[in-house]
């Protein structure tokens, strides 16, 4: 919180006197918490965002400025707080995964160019993008996180992975079958092979993560045969990172029981989007 705090200062969005007043708190209520006493430390937070909320309501702080901070106090003290984009007014869910805090949907936010949603029919463009987010080209998807929030790098959903592997949530508690942990409880095509750690199979039992992942299909770029393919049966997330005009997708696909990777042209396909907080 204390790095995002000078962050708006640096920006010129928080004026120094409250950056360092609210620097100050934060640093008390870490001091308290070092000596044990987790009582005063919440309450230390608790009066940071009491007096950040004072502030925002008597227009002393810019509404997006305030945002973010209570937004970060919030994870601070142990919530999965909504955000809210200001850019369209999208409310999101959030989820804490390890250090990590994670969009828990699919982005949503409509970029001016390379972005879509499934089936691009407009009688259901609000039905699908409130289930499955929209789609982006590469190009689009780099640009298209809120401020406060980036596109996923590898090194990012390796972090993930490996907290996931390591804390327990393979299929059985052990292993790196993780896909049901990372998949939601609803949307994905049923799988009648007994494949028990596959999101397709007995689905209500996904999720343990919190992640959500929805399956939102991906688009080929004009010229294909069908543009549209594979909702219901896979979901497809970009990552930022890229090496010769590749970049990597990450998968979960409705038989298979692990988060898998892929090398993608980069702009050959429009895949889902998954914000990670900065």
């Amino acid at each position: 919180v204390i790095q995002r705090i000078q962050s708006y200062l640096s920006a010129g969005d928080l004026e120094s006197g409250l950056a360092n007043a609210f620097t100050v708190k934060l640093e008390n209520a870490k001091k308290s918490l070092e000596k044990g006493n987790m009582e005063a430390s919440i309450n230390q937070v608790q009066a940071l965002f009491n007096q950040v909320e004072g502030l925002l309501n008597a227009d002393k702080i810019d509404a997006s400025t305030a945002g973010g901070i209570i937004f970060d106090l919030k994870v601070l003290v142990g919530e999965n707080p909504t955000f809210t984009d200001t850019r369209d007014n999208h409310e999101y869910k959030t989820i804490k995964i390890g250090t990590q805090v994670w969009l828990a949907e699919n982005l949503a936010f409509k970029t001016e160019t390379g972005c879509y949603f499934y089936g691009e029919d407009p009688e259901y463009e609000e039905l699908a993008v409130s289930i499955f987010g929209r789609l982006y080209t590469w190009d689009a998807a780099v640009a298209a996180c809120p401020p406060g929030w980036h596109l996923p790098t590898d090194a990012e959903w390796t972090q993930l992975v490996n907290f996931l592997i390591d804390n327990g949530y393979g299929y059985e508690g052990s292993g790196d079958d993780i896909a049901k942990a990372l998949a939601d409880t609803e949307y994905w095509k049923e799988l009648t092979n007994v494949i028990e750690a596959a999101p397709g199979y007995n689905a209500i039992t996904n999720n343990s993560s919190g992640f959500s992942g929805r399956p939102g299909g991906y688009r080929y770029e004009p010229g294909y045969p069908e543009e549209f393919q594979s909702v219901s049966e896979i979901a497809a997330w970009w990552s930022a990172t890229v090496v010769d005009e590749i970049a990597t997708a990450w998968l979960l696909h409705y038989s298979m029981v692990k988060l898998q990777t892929e090398n993608v042209q980069k702009n050959e396909l429009a895949l889902s989007v998954r914000c990670i907080r900065d």
